[in-house]
């Protein structure tokens, strides 16, 4: 309803999927277009937020917001649409729970890429009176994605590791020189405003991640795969 309503009045959206323009995205998406080849295997590892806790990112400061954020990056990275989803709950607490993700092959019969996110709960205690302004900064997802060529991984907005075919170890990049999310976020707003067809994420972009969300509760709660049709 709100996509239809943006566009009967002609009133441009964007959503903040903000970890699709971090620095060390951005230099994924070059290194998987030129050197690395597709991601086959992507594992992301995160602090998922309590309502006690400060909020990790804008508009991501609860369970259901920050997952479809981290389900939209799966998304973005791997140009697929996921098929189904398993999420695995902990033997016991506070042991991580797991959502993976599962892909169609493609047409060339290419093995289809998997998704994997590690979820650990946040530990905050109510007595300690934590001020989400006050909080110290939310930790940064690890991320590991192997591809056709090589693998990489990420462990904080400005830096990538990566290594392909042809080389022993890791090499490291820092992209403190380059532009943050929230830059480039504003730029292709910005041109988007001013007439420019650079592709940006919508409203359903949205629909999709939030319906990942509800598979993943029905998961939790059934203990098996989801298939999802979109």
């Amino acid at each position: 309803a709100l996509h239809e309503s943006a566009v009967d009045c002609e009133t441009l959206l964007m959503t903040e999927f903000s970890r699709r323009y971090t620095p060390a995205t951005t230099r994924l998406r070059e290194l998987i277009a030129t050197r690395l080849g597709e991601a086959r295997q992507v594992q992301v590892e995160a602090v998922v937020p309590v309502p006690a806790s400060p909020g990790p990112l804008p508009g991501q400061d609860c369970e259901r917001d920050y997952l479809a954020g981290l389900l939209d990056w799966c998304q973005y990275i791997t140009g697929r649409v996921p098929t189904s989803l398993l999420a695995m709950e902990p033997a016991a607490n506070p042991q991580p729970w797991e959502i993976e993700l599962g892909f169609r092959p493609d047409s060339a019969g290419t093995p289809a890429t998997t998704a994997r996110l590690v979820l650990q709960k946040a530990q905050v205690s109510p007595e300690l009176g934590v001020d989400a302004h006050d909080a110290p900064d939310w930790p940064f997802p690890k991320h590991e994605i192997v591809c056709e060529r090589g693998r990489v991984h990420i462990h904080s907005a400005g830096e990538i590791c990566w290594q392909n075919g042809t080389q022993d170890t890791l090499g490291t990049e820092r992209l403190s020189a380059e532009r943050t999310d929230a830059e480039v976020m504003l730029d292709q707003f910005s041109r988007r405003v001013l007439g420019g067809l650079v592709p940006v994420a919508d409203v359903q972009d949205v629909c999709r991640a939030l319906a990942l969300v509800a598979a993943t509760l029905q998961s939790r709660q059934s203990g098996a795969r989801t298939g999802i049709v979109w």
